[in-house]
């Protein structure tokens, strides 16, 4: 009985074995990586691109395709594409590059051009396979506005319930002109958010006590920028900006500031290498609602921000550092140091690392108000409050086994966001 068992089993396995061999017979296997900014339809992408079968783990790929895109002004990215190949083509490269219109409003433009260049990029790789290497390029249509864009937007959110509300209303208009050598644009930003907490009780003689605390957390800003690229690694620039935060005790603030940046990779690697060296110089000139802990309603003030930050997207995943330093030249014990990362590591075979965390010490709360702290500014989060560091940490861990193709799409039975 064991040995039918046994040889049941196995021939069994064997046929298995075989329909599933046949059902990817002659296909590519892609494995498919997009940063965490990107958009990545996976079912869109199975479904549509069925001339290939995906897999999840880019040890048993032919082809890995690694995505990452960066903005290229209003409503525009530009979208990079790494084909590395793998196993039997793994001396093969490519990158391909393009840009998408339109891409806050209309997805379906985004995922249709991805697999139009998906597509480009395997027919590439193929006639490198040959030695037919094409030169395929895309075309720059004419542009009647000169690389000039607009972006006007209007949102709001309202909400509540016998106890509470919330409402929140943000305008914004944006005039941004991007080219490879030069960046000018100017930012109009309007953020009104109102909650209103109101609490009801009945006292030991029977009266009601009712009362309502109200939280007002208002941004106006106004920024200005034009900024340079001197040559493949250096650029340097200007920034000028006009703020208003009740929660900052700040009624206004004008700030004027100069830039220079090193990259340490050329420009032209930022979409896969970046290191970039920073310094930033500047005045601020405020205005306070309340008088601060320094005794101040009015105040001048000059300060550096120093930083390096760096992006990398290898075949494993991606890297993501930064690191922050502003200080006051009046006084430097006034200073804040920031620090973030983010990692996605593709560990080995079907194990994926997600991890990302930021520490800042903060020692220049300049426009903190003298006024005590009430019990409701620590709740509702309505002022500035008094802390020399903050933090967040994020850590992700999986693991994925079984077949080493990614599932087929079926449509039934699949929820929607409400």
């Amino acid at each position: 009985m064991d040995k039918l068992f046994s040889f049941t089993a196995i021939f069994i396995l064997l046929v298995i074995s075989n329909l599933h061999s046949r059902s990817f017979d002659g296909k590519l296997k892609i494995y498919f990586l997009c940063q965490e900014n990107t958009k990545c339809d996976q079912n869109y992408l199975i479904s549509t691109l069925t001339d290939f079968s995906f897999v999840r783990d880019r040890f048993s790929c032919d082809f890995q395709i690694v995505q990452s895109q960066v903005d290229a002004g209003i409503n525009s990215v530009n979208v990079s594409l790494f084909f590395l190949g793998y196993n039997k083509f793994e001396n093969l490269r490519d990158t391909i590059n393009y840009n998408v219109e339109d891409f806050a409003s209309s997805n379906d433009v985004y995922r249709k051009k991805l697999i139009e260049m998906i597509y480009l990029g395997i027919k590439k790789l193929e006639a490198q396979v040959t030695n037919e290497i094409t030169n395929d390029t895309l075309k720059v249509p004419n542009d009647k506005f000169k690389n000039w864009q607009f972006s006007e937007s209007i949102s709001g959110y309202f909400a509540g319930d016998q106890n509470s509300s919330s409402s929140s209303l943000k305008l914004s208009s944006l005039a941004r002109r991007e080219t490879l050598n030069h960046r000018l644009g100017c930012l109009l930003y309007f953020d009104f958010n109102k909650d209103k907490f109101t609490f009801e009780s009945v006292g030991d003689s029977g009266n009601d006590t009712i009362i309502q605390v109200i939280a007002k957390r208002n941004v106006k800003q106004i920024s200005f920028e034009f900024l340079k690229k001197i040559n493949g690694h250096w650029a340097t620039g200007f920034r000028s900006s006009f703020y208003e935060s009740e929660v900052a005790n700040i009624k206004r603030r004008l700030s004027y500031r100069g830039l220079i940046e090193y990259s340490i990779f050329d420009y032209s690697e930022f979409t896969s290498n970046r290191i970039y060296l920073d310094c930033e110089i500047g005045t601020e000139v405020s205005k306070y609602v309340d008088t601060t802990i320094y005794l101040k309603l009015n105040e001048n003030r000059m300060y550096n921000i120093a930083s390096i930050q760096s992006s990398f997207t290898k075949p494993w995943g991606t890297m993501n550092f930064g690191c922050f330093f502003k200080y006051y030249l009046s006084d430097l014990r006034q200073n804040s140091l920031y620090l973030g990362t983010g990692v996605e590591w593709s560990v080995f075979k079907g194990l994926n690392l997600s991890l990302s965390g930021s520490y800042q010490f903060i020692h220049d709360q300049i426009s903190l108000p003298k006024d005590d702290v009430t019990l409701e500014d620590l709740l509702t989060q309505r002022r500035l409050i008094f802390s020399n560091f903050d933090f967040d940490i994020y850590i992700g861990l999986s693991y994925t086994f079984g077949s080493i193709y990614s599932p087929q799409v079926s449509p039934f039975f699949r929820d929607f966001n409400f």
